[in-house]
């Protein structure tokens, strides 16, 4: 996977899920008992995986 410096390109929806979810696990390590914070983390980790999983690997 190559990453674009420049931000001219629009990120892909795998991209723009990882930005969520570092947002997400920020809000956790700010907020590590709230449990609607974690909640909204595992859910976004959970849409990105099932996301990547139905990517096709590199031989």
């Amino acid at each position: 996977m190559t990453t674009d410096t420049t931000g001219t390109a629009a990120p892909t929806g795998a991209d723009a899920l990882k930005q969520q979810l570092v947002e997400s696990l920020m809000g956790v390590i700010g907020a590590p008992d709230d449990l609607d914070t974690a909640r909204r983390a595992d859910d976004v980790l959970r849409t990105l995986d099932t996301q990547l999983a139905r990517q096709p690997t590199a031989a």
